[in-house]
C-alpha cells in the first residue's frame, strides 16, 4: 500500500517547526493505525518546504562539476541553521 510519501510546505519553515510536524504527523497516523486495529508500523513521511524542494530538484538534475558543487554548497548553507542545537546536549554544563 502507498500512501503519502511527502508533506510540502509553500513558506519557509524553521527547524522547530519541520519536527513538530513530523511529531504532530507520526502521532496522527499511530492513532489512525491504531483506530483501524492495525499495528502502528514505521512510517515515514518527508516534510519539505519550498528551499528543500527546490534545493533536491536541482541536486536531481546537477550535471557538470561546477554545478555539483553549487547544489553542494547550498544544501550545506541550507542545513547548518538545521545542525546548529542538534548537539547542544553534549556541550558543558555550567
Amino acid at each position: 500500500e502507498k500512501g503519502v510519501q511527502f508533506m510540502i510546505f509553500d513558506d519557509e519553515l524553521s527547524p522547530s517547526q519541520t519536527r513538530n510536524v513530523e511529531k504532530v504527523i507520526d502521532k496522527v497516523i499511530k492513532k489512525h493505525m491504531e483506530s483501524q486495529g492495525r499495528k502502528a508500523e514505521e512510517i515515514e513521511i518527508r516534510v519539505m518546504d519550498r528551499t528543500n524542494l527546490i534545493l533536491d530538484i536541482f541536486a536531481q538534475h546537477a550535471r557538470t562539476r561546477e554545478g555539483i558543487l553549487q547544489v553542494a554548497l547550498a544544501e550545506q548553507q541550507y542545513q547548518l541553521p538545521r545542525l546548529k542545537r542538534m548537539w547542544s546536549h553534549l556541550e558543558r554544563q555550567q
